[in-house]
């Protein structure tokens, strides 16, 4: 129970102007836009799934607090998203699979991106990229909080507070549906539910404008000082008065791997077909061999992009005449005088690169003949497996009447029972019912009785002042 009794998760103002984000050079309107976009995505997500409003509260008070711990460059806001829903339900023990989440956000993504909304193919590789990065932000969730992730939301306040202000029905749905809302902001990190549950209130109750007691302060009584009040108030406000959040791409881009090869040969085999069916047997292109002429991204203090495939290191004297001066970017070397690579290296180069791709060409056929022998042998079973049905003795036409006879009879016992049930049930009602009546005549049989004593001794009393008179 010590967990659940940790408050380390409120920050002051100055913390949250310093966030990760801010560090990174994202301004304020990007950070507080991509949280919103976020609490949306969850939201929309637990309402396809149809889990209850505390899994939706959790996964986005999750994602506020992790974004207050790591920048938004480092994590994407939608992986992010389908993370925290993921573990918010196993949080409020919310049985859901992880398949049913991956294909609602993919809908989710592709319904925003406005394309064809095709339902992701369960097994695919970009099914299995998706399982594999929620479980990848899962951990990075529990590795920022500490495994410790629970929770505690205002609504639970917010109907105890207006039962005892006198409040209705309707302040009370006002009121919920601001809290819910008001998870889309900061608030959750910035104060305490008790705090948020009465700003909730004191906003709503303006909204249909219904009086309270403010003669005395009375969100003072529930924990909140009157500057606490004003803020909430005052954040609630400024989101309702922000147009639609839209997703702003900030996440950096994955880096080139070192010694990528961008040769037009290279470039050709990607390309193809045949290389497309062999991927996924034979893993991604391995990069070329060290003789071959290929250009690899610049990384800071590497050779200049304009010599990498000359042959010329960057104390040549004519290094510098491939190198635009001023800037420092490399210019084409199609109009220079700039020798390159002798002939014979050439021929070297263009061997090197047939050899491995005659050898892949090959590779691809025999995987290509062994898929063939596995349909024929997958065909052979079949056909084997229809010759075995076909050569079952048929049922005679005795068999399937006294099959069909048998179910009418069946249906026939249900539906017979269904009606004693219903009968029965008519039943109990009707004896209810006559017993309902007459406890009603009993008890009027009892006022009248008690009418008639009544009369009866104020007409002894009224006959008793007549003698004395």
């Amino acid at each position: 129970m010590l967990c659940t009794n940790l408050d380390n998760f409120y920050l002051t103002d100055a913390e949250l102007e310093n966030s990760p984000s801010r560090q990174d050079g994202i301004d304020k309107e990007t950070e507080t836009t991509l949280r919103i976009y976020g609490a949306e995505l969850i939201q929309e997500a637990g309402i396809l799934l149809r889990c209850p409003q505390a899994v939706m509260a959790t996964g986005q008070v999750l994602l506020q607090r992790f974004y207050c711990k790591k920048s938004l460059k480092e994590f994407n806001v939608k992986r992010l998203s389908a993370a925290c829903t993921y573990l918010a339900c196993k949080l409020e023990e919310c049985n859901k699979k992880m398949r049913d989440i991956i294909l609602v956000f993919d809908r989710l993504f592709k319904r925003s991106e406005g394309k064809s909304l095709t339902v992701m193919e369960i097994g695919s590789k970009e099914y299995h990229k998706a399982k594999d990065t929620i479980i990848r932000y899962e951990r990075e969730l529990l590795r920022a909080f500490g495994f410790i992730v629970h929770a505690e939301h205002p609504h639970k306040f917010v109907i105890n507070y207006v039962h005892f202000l006198g409040g209705s029905k309707e302040l009370i749905q006002l009121s919920w549906n601001v809290l819910n809302d008001s998870l889309r902001t900061s608030l959750c990190v910035r104060f305490k539910s008790e705090v948020v549950a009465c700003g909730a209130i004191f906003y709503a109750a303006r909204k249909l404008q219904v009086p309270l007691p403010e003669s005395v302060p009375w969100w003072e009584v529930f924990h909140c000082t009157t500057e606490q009040l004003v803020e909430v108030v005052c954040v609630l406000h400024d989101l309702y008065q922000r147009p639609k959040a839209e997703y702003i791409h900030v996440t950096r881009e994955p880096q080139p791997m070192p010694g990528k090869a961008t040769t037009p040969e290279l470039q050709a085999r990607e390309n193809s077909p045949l290389l497309a069916e062999s991927t996924i047997a034979s893993g991604p292109l391995q990069a070329p061999a060290p003789s071959q002429s290929v250009h690899v991204a610049a990384e800071p203090g590497a050779m200049p992009a304009g010599t990498a495939g000359t042959g010329l290191g960057p104390e040549h004297p004519l290094a510098a005449a491939v190198i635009k001066q001023g800037d420092g970017e490399a210019t084409s070397t199609a109009h220079q005088d700039v020798p390159t690579t002798s002939q014979q290296q050439r021929d070297e180069d263009d061997d090197a690169g047939k050899d491995t791709a005659r050898g892949h060409e090959q590779s691809c056929r025999s995987r290509s003949r062994s898929r063939s022998r596995d349909r024929g042998h997958r065909d052979r079973r079949q056909e084997r497996g229809e010759r075995e049905r076909s050569d079952r003795p048929r049922s005679s036409s005795r068999d399937r009447g006294r099959r069909r006879d048998e179910r009418d009879r069946e249906r026939e016992r249900e539906r017979e029972y269904d009606d004693r049930r219903r009968d029965d049930r008519d039943r109990d009602r009707d004896r209810e019912r006559d017993r309902d009546r007459g406890r009603e005549r009993e008890r009027d049989r009892e006022r009248d009785r008690e009418r008639r004593d009544r009369e009866r001794r104020d007409d002894g009393v009224d006959k008793r002042h007549r003698e004395r008179r």
